[in-house]
């Protein structure tokens, strides 16, 4: 977390336009909550694997998919 607001307190400091500013972070905010979406829906991807794998299920592959949300595009990879 650290090394997030540092790199994001060198951002603003180096711009004097405040509306470049706030943009850079919104379009930053959203980008970390896509990834962190996509890390949780990947997690719970993993778990109901792990429960159709004990009930004797095999996937085939694992695809990239993409939901389109309000804060951006989301990607991960879901068992088919």
């Amino acid at each position: 977390m650290e090394t997030i607001a540092s790199e994001r307190s060198e951002k603003i400091k180096g711009t004097n336009d405040n509306a470049a500013t706030a943009e850079g972070i919104r379009h930053y905010i959203e980008t970390l909550i896509c990834k962190a979406v996509g890390k949780a829906l990947e997690r719970i991807d993993d778990e109901l694997a792990g429960q159709c794998k004990a009930k004797g299920w095999k996937t085939e592959r694992r695809d990239e998919q993409k939901i389109h949300a309000i804060y951006g595009a989301v990607a991960f990879k879901r068992r088919s």
